[in-house]
């Protein structure tokens, strides 16, 4: 959904609060429009620190990676220590699964499904 981010935010800045909020804590139920949501709170910034956190635990949870990048981006473009301080609640838990997946693949790229063998130990002839 292209334009729910736009949505959210218009309900978001008007007075339909209660609905915003309604909707938003529906979609998160159900793990709906994860990636969305977060789009959406990159628009409305540090009012959203919260919600990025919800998003960001559901995203790991049903491993939606588009999502889970959504949140990291919001914690490294609205970090302040200040005020914001988002290292400990939304950067180090994505970053950990963002490290994880990447070693998941590696993994997974130089071993054997069927055997949990690495590629370079199995002996074939490739001429």
């Amino acid at each position: 959904m292209t334009f729910l981010p736009v949505i959210l935010t218009g309900l978001f800045e008007s007075e339909a609060r209660d609905k915003y909020a309604e909707l938003l804590e529906d979609y998160l139920d159900r793990n709906a429009h994860l990636t969305a949501i977060a789009r959406h709170c990159h628009l409305v910034k540090k009012d959203a620190a919260g919600t990025v956190k919800k998003v960001l635990d559901r995203a790991i949870a049903v491993d939606e990676v588009i999502a889970v990048s959504e949140c990291l981006i919001f914690a490294i473009e609205h970090h302040d220590a200040q005020e914001l301080p988002l290292v400990d609640n939304i950067f180090v838990p994505a970053i950990k699964y963002v490290a994880h997946g990447i070693y998941r693949k590696a993994r997974n790229s130089f071993t054997n499904y069927r055997s949990n063998t690495p590629i370079w130990c199995l002996k074939t002839c490739w001429y």
